[in-house]
């Protein structure tokens, strides 16, 4: 991962992230990346205006609203990266290379006293551009965890978000990624392999009473099966172990076995042949060296 001792990972969680973006601070970003002219005063349009309404009975009661992501947008998320660069951005200024902010502050240290000072620092910088963007830190859902090194159980980092303590885990699913303390991903690769074997079982129930050719097999097979294996494999194929990419395969070979309706005794390679598809650990790596 790189030669500290030490990496602390903050996993953060933004209250409402998309409905509190700030609409007045979505344009001020805007001018700031130099978007101007008619782009400009299309956005700028397309977000005043709100408003929302409760009814209850013959009861009506509504207000002007100026802040939140249109959720189900193309736009939306867009806005969203805009407002959260500028935080980024504060974040790089302020700290270099001493952290590196992904999606989670991960600071880099070699003590327990360091993984305090930086980890607490980092949080009152974001608690500085929450107050600026108006928007609000999760004191429940925000974890810490160690991503690499040891430390006694009875003295693990103290770090605040104000006046609560940071929980400190020995996991985090975090976007559909379930990581483990030292950057472990086994319990994520044992997660995917079941929910895709599942996945798959109710499948084939209906392939075998519908007598479905292979070719449309194949085709649920990619979609269904290789999308679940896959997920997000640019972010943690390259933290895999030997043990784990044979795992992979093994879990592979119980699904193709059931597509192909082969023997137990069925070799994996042999599997994979009659199957007509890679191997799941080049598969993975192939979408990892796409990106």
């Amino acid at each position: 991962m790189n030669r500290d001792k030490y990496v602390f990972g903050l996993f953060m969680d933004m209250t409402g992230a998309f409905d509190r973006v700030w609409w007045p601070g979505v344009l001020h970003r805007l001018h700031v990346k130099g978007i101007s002219g008619e782009m400009y005063k299309v956005i700028k349009d397309y977000l005043k205006g709100g408003w929302v309404q409760l009814e209850e009975g013959n009861w009506v009661k509504g207000k002007r609203v100026n802040r939140g992501c249109p959720q189900g947008s193309v736009l939306g998320p867009q806005l969203w990266k805009i407002v959260f660069d500028e935080l980024i951005e504060m974040m790089e200024g302020r700290h270099g290379k001493s952290i590196e902010m992904i999606a989670y502050a991960d600071d880099r240290t070699n003590s327990r006293r360091e993984i305090e000072e930086k980890a607490n620092l980092v949080i009152k910088d974001l608690m500085e551009w929450c107050r600026m963007a108006k928007m609000e830190l999760s004191k429940e859902k925000t974890v810490g965890m160690m991503l690499k090194g040891k430390l006694d159980s009875g003295r693990l980092p103290r770090v605040f978000l104000e006046e609560r303590k940071i929980c400190i885990v020995n996991e985090v699913k975090y976007l559909g990624i379930l990581l483990t303390r030292n950057m472990g991903i086994e319990k994520h690769i044992q997660e995917i392999a079941d929910k895709g074997r599942k996945k798959m079982g109710k499948y084939f129930g209906l392939i075998r009473k519908l007598k479905i050719p292979y070719k449309v097999t194949m085709i649920i097979y990619k979609g269904v099966y290789d999308s679940i294996m896959t997920y997000a494999v640019w972010a943690w194929y390259k933290i895999m172990r030997k043990a784990e990419l044979r795992k992979v395969n093994s879990e592979q070979r119980k699904v193709l076995l059931a597509m192909i309706k082969g023997y137990r005794t069925v070799s994996m390679d042999a599997t994979n042949v009659i199957a007509g598809v890679m191997p799941m650990d080049l598969e993975m790596r192939r979408r990892w060296l796409q990106g």
